[in-house]
């Protein structure tokens, strides 16, 4: 970022500005209107078409994404250098602070290898690969369409399983014959 604010006591970091980024060795969290950094809690909040680009260049996007981190090496291994592989010294190039999961509130955008899942709120785990986003939800693959209340979208596989709306039934759009060439027709 442009410019950041540390607050010592609370252990606080607000940056503002262009390019505002946060790199893990498994994703980057970007934002366009700040990013905060909470380190006694582990907690990282992106603001404004905040987005987490997976190594494998999966995204999600909300207008506020909040990750929350593990907490860091215990003492004893921590005094211990680490050999990162892009030769800095930042506490997040280690295995410490590895993204948990990651809360996503208003306009949730989903991408993976073959579908865009959209959405109001959602939850993301990196470890397993799976995004929960609910709230007219709606997933498009090429020209097909579905809709509905609730979505799981394993982000590994590509594979996202849509549940009704109480009362009512996933609804959507299917065009036949239009060139999907996967197993999952």
């Amino acid at each position: 970022g442009d410019k950041a604010v540390y607050d010592m006591d609370k252990a606080v970091l607000v940056m503002t500005g262009n390019d505002l980024r946060l790199t893990t060795p498994q994703d980057l969290l970007t934002a366009r209107d700040s990013m905060e950094y909470y380190s006694q809690q582990h907690i990282s909040i992106g603001r404004g078409n905040a987005t987490i680009t997976t190594n494998d260049h999966r995204q999600i996007r909300a207008d506020v994404l909040v990750g929350y981190s593990t907490p860091d090496v215990p003492a004893k291994t921590a005094t211990t250098p680490q050999n990162n592989t892009d030769g800095t010294n930042t506490p997040l190039a280690s295995n410490t602070n590895k993204l948990e999961k990651v809360n996503a509130f208003g306009h949730v955008w989903v991408r993976t290898q073959t579908e865009i899942i959209t959405g109001e709120r959602g939850v993301y785990v990196p470890d397993t690969g799976i995004a929960r986003i609910v709230g007219n939800v709606h997933i498009t693959r090429g020209p097909n369409q579905i809709q509905g209340a609730a979505a799981i979208i394993n982000m590994h596989t590509g594979i996202a399983t849509m549940t009704e709306h109480p009362g009512s039934r996933v609804s959507g759009l299917v065009v036949p014959n239009n060139g999907d060439t996967s197993d999952r027709k």
